[in-house]
């Protein structure tokens, strides 16, 4: 990297910085791990959500730079991390860039991530006749019902994140073996 390359990544760095902007902001809800190597394909992450970006390269990279946003011109360095969290803002299709280098040079590859807006799909939830027996999330941006037949099993483990209200009605069993999570996330909620 020249002079000038790296007193320009500085820049933007110190700029994002000064923004109050961060590539590794404190988590305050779960994370969702997307992990980026030759073979991964584009997963799916919501607005607003944290995101942790893992790097499978291989060849014992020793420095890493990553574009949560590139457009095919000299990429930004949002982060120079190995295993970057980033919270995208809006929804739409993102290119995500990722270099890693060591001693022998740099490789870089750009993967698409789809980011939604989990509350245009899930503003309220009402969750019935259903049993869960492993590891399941259900999200929703103001209320998450379960009732009537909603039942977890062991070793099932369901976690509710909802923006306002969990109602577990008459019917919502937790069986021997089994956990439950509810989790009120008020950044969820959207009028």
């Amino acid at each position: 990297m020249t002079r000038r390359a790296a007193f320009l990544l500085f820049v933007v760095l110190l700029l994002l910085a000064s923004a109050g902007a961060s590539a590794a902001p404190v988590p305050k809800r779960p994370v969702r791990v997307i992990t980026l190597g030759a073979t991964s394909d584009g997963p799916t992450a919501y607005v607003g959500e944290l995101v942790q970006f893992t790097d499978a390269s291989q060849g014992a990279p020793t420095s890493w730079s990553w574009d949560f946003s590139y457009d095919g011109a000299q990429p930004i360095g949002d982060s120079i991390e190995q295993n970057p969290v980033w919270t995208f803002t809006t929804a739409g299709l993102f290119s995500v860039r990722f270099e890693a280098c060591n001693e022998g040079g740099c490789s870089s590859a750009v993967k698409q991530i789809q980011v939604a807006d989990l509350c245009a799909a899930t503003h309220d939830l009402v969750l019935t006749a259903q049993t869960v027996s492993d590891a399941q999330q259900f999200d929703a941006c103001q209320t998450i019902t379960a009732s009537t037949g909603f039942a977890v099993v062991g070793p099932g483990t369901v976690t509710f994140r909802a923006g306002r209200t969990i109602a577990l009605g008459s019917g919502f069993s937790i069986g021997s073996g089994a956990s439950f999570q509810a989790i009120i996330d008020p950044t969820l909620d959207t009028p």
